[in-house]
C-alpha cells in the first residue's frame, strides 16, 4: 500500500505532534530531540545548507557482533576516525558535531514533508532551500522529509514507527543492526549474512542506564544518541540510586514497504532466528497484519497508527550464546558514550587504564588501544568523566 502525505499527516496526528505550514508546505514541529531521532532513523536532512545535512549513520563502531567473530570486535569508523598514523581521532563526538551543526541541538524544528512523484528527480534540496531563505524563513530550524510514491523511502518510516513505539516500553533501539554479513558455522550449518532492520534490546548495562535516568520504563533511547547526550538538557548522568534489574532480550524486526516483500522478509527473519539470539523476531510490513508465520509477530500500520501483534511461541535462544552477546553488547553502548569525550578526556581514560596494569603509556593510540580500555573499564567510570566535563 502506498501512502500519501496527507496519510502521513494523519500518522504524525495519531503520534500527538503539531501540524505547521512552513511557507507552502506541510510541517510537523518536533523538539531538537525528537527531531534528531527522526532523521537518525529517517535520514531526513536539516537545511543547514544547500544540499541538507543528516544525522543518519554516523555512530558506527562495529558492523560485527563479537559473537559470529570469535568474540573478536571489529571495529569500524564513524563515531570515531583514523588519522594517517592510524590513531584514532573525534569524528562524530558529541563537542565536534555541536561545533559544526550547533543549530541541530536546539530549539523547536519544523519537518517539511515533500511528496516526489515516480520519475521525478529527488535531487530538491537546493531547491527548496533557495525558496526558504528567499522568503525568510530560517533554514537552520528546518528538515526536508522525501516521501516518495514509488514506496522506496517508507521502509526507513516505518522503522521510525516501530522505534516511537519501543521508546515507549523503554527500551535500546538501533536500526541497521550489527550483526554478520559473511557465512557464519552454526549446529552444522553454514548460514548467510545479512543486517536486521531494526531491533530493540536489554543487557545488564540497562541497569546502569537505569540507575543514571539515561534508560526510563517507559522511555528509551535510540544508540544514535547515546554519543550525544550531553549535547541535549534530558540527560545530566546523576546516579539516583535506583535499581532494576534487566534480563537479556533482542527482538528484531525486518521492514519492508509492501506485502509483496513479505516472503523476502520471513527468508531473512529465519536466517536471523537459526543463531539463537533473538527472543522475539516481528515482520514489520505496512498492509500486513496475517503474516501466517507461528514464529514471527508482526507489526503494521492499521488506521494511521502503529499495531503490534507478538508470535504465541516463544523464540529458540541458546543461553551461551546471549551471555557471549550481553557482554558484547555491554561494551557496545560504554564506546558510544564515549562519544560524550573529548579525545584527551579519552586519552586519559586509556593512560589510566594502561597505568594500573603495568601497560606503557604511548603517544598515539589506535583503535584497538581504545576498545582494549572499553572492554576493562566500568560504566560507572566513564559515566564519572562524562558528568565532570
Amino acid at each position: 500500500m502506498v501512502y500519501s502525505e496527507n496519510d502521513l499527516v494523519k500518522i504524525f496526528k495519531n503520534l500527538g505532534f503539531i501540524i505547521n505550514k512552513v511557507d507552502k508546505y506541510t510541517s510537523i514541529e518536533m523538539s531538537a530531540y525528537e527531531a534528531f531521532i527522526f532523521s537518525a532513523i529517517t535520514g531526513a536532512t536539516y537545511l543547514l545548507a544547500e544540499t541538507g545535512i543528516t544525522m543518519k549513520g554516523r555512530n558506527e563502531i562495529f558492523i560485527h557482533r563479537s559473537i559470529f567473530q570469535n568474540d573478536k570486535y571489529i571495529y569500524s569508523p564513524g563515531l570515531f576516525s583514523r588519522d594517517i598514523n592510524e590513531g584514532y581521532l573525534e569524528e562524530n563526538s558529541a563537542d565536534m558535531l555541536k561545533r559544526k551543526y550547533p543549530s541541530v541541538f536546539k530549539g523547536k524544528k519544523n519537518i517539511i514533508l515533500k511528496e516526489i512523484s515516480s520519475g521525478s528527480s529527488s535531487s530538491i534540496e537546493k531547491n527548496i532551500f533557495k525558496s526558504l531563505y528567499e522568503c525568510g524563513e530560517d533554514t537552520n530550524n528546518i528538515i526536508l522529509y522525501k516521501h516518495f510514491q514509488s514506496g522506496s523511502s517508507f521502509e526507513p518510516f516505518l522503522e521510525y514507527l516501530t522505534t516511537k513505539h519501543f521508546l515507549s516500553k523503554g527500551y535500546l533501539i538501533e536500526n541497521q543492526v550489527p550483526w554478520f554479513q559473511q557465512k557464519f558455522s552454526y549446529n552444522g550449518k553454514i548460514l548467510n549474512g545479512g543486517i536486521p532492520d531494526f531491533s530493540a534490546f536489554h543487557s545488564n548495562i540497562s541497569s546502569d542506564l537505569y540507575r543514571y535516568s539515561i534508560l526510563n520504563e517507559n522511555s528509551g533511547i535510540i544508540l544514535n544518541m547515546i554519543p550525544l547526550l550531553k549535547n541535549f538538557d534530558e540527560f545530566d548522568f546523576k546516579d539516583k540510586k535506583i535499581q532494576k534489574t534487566y534480563s537479556y532480550e533482542l527482538i528484531i524486526g525486518e521492514a519492508k514497504s509492501d506485502k509483496n516483500s513479505l516472503e523476502q522478509a520471513l527468508i531473512q527473519l529465519s536466517k536471523y532466528q537459526s543463531v539463537e539470539l533473538a527472543t522475539e523476531l516481528f515482520t514489520i510490513i505496512t498492509d500486513v497484519n496475517n503474516n501466517e508465520n507461528d514464529t514471527f509477530g508482526e507489526i503494521f500500520i492499521n488506521d494511521f497508527a502503529l499495531s503490534v501483534k507478538k508470535s504465541a511461541n516463544v523464540a529458540c535462544t541458546n543461553s551461551t550464546n546471549q551471555l557471549k552477546d550481553t557482554i558484547w553488547m555491554d561494551n557496545y553502548i560504554k564506546a558510544l558514550l564515549l562519544g560524550n569525550l573529548g579525545k584527551d578526556k579519552i586519552d586519559e581514560l586509556i593512560n589510566d587504564y594502561r597505568l594500573s596494569n603495568n601497560l606503557s603509556i604511548l603517544k598515539i593510540y589506535k583503535s584497538f588501544h581504545l576498545i582494549d580500555m572499553i572492554i576493562h573499564t566500568s560504566i560507572d567510570i566513564i559515566i564519572n568523566q562524562i558528568s565532570k566535563k
